[in-house]
């Protein structure tokens, strides 16, 4: 699947019936983390090659540095926010929908080129 085809699936879900089911906003925030590792692995074999080599974080670092897309210096932190959505804390309330909505608008441009290409 491509990054654009996970985050559509993220939207797709976000906008279901789904809500009442308490594992909804793990599924939200899963697919919408693996749209942009998808974008990071798309980005890397075509733009930077090199990049596959290091570990996942620096690759993540590289890309919000080094891939001209609007938002991708948000790009570690957005993963991160992600990540922590996808796992359960007894100790910690799942996001809303409000913030899953606001992390799915972040993502979107992580998925295009620079200059819409």
């Amino acid at each position: 699947m491509t990054a654009r085809d996970l985050l559509d699936a993220a939207w797709s879900l976000y906008r279901s019936d789904a809500r009442s089911d308490r594992w909804w906003t793990r599924g939200v925030a899963l697919l919408a983390r693996q749209a942009i590792e998808q974008a990071l692995r798309e980005w890397a074999r075509a733009e930077a090659p090199g990049v596959q080599a290091a570990t996942f974080r620096a690759q993540l670092l590289c890309f919000a540095s080094e891939s001209g897309r609007t938002g991708a210096d948000q790009a570690p932190y957005l993963w991160s926010r992600l990540s922590s959505a996808c796992h359960f804390n007894g100790y910690e309330l799942p996001p809303s929908g409000r913030e899953l909505k606001r992390w799915l608008e972040a993502t979107e441009p992580l998925l295009s080129t620079p200059g819409g290409r």
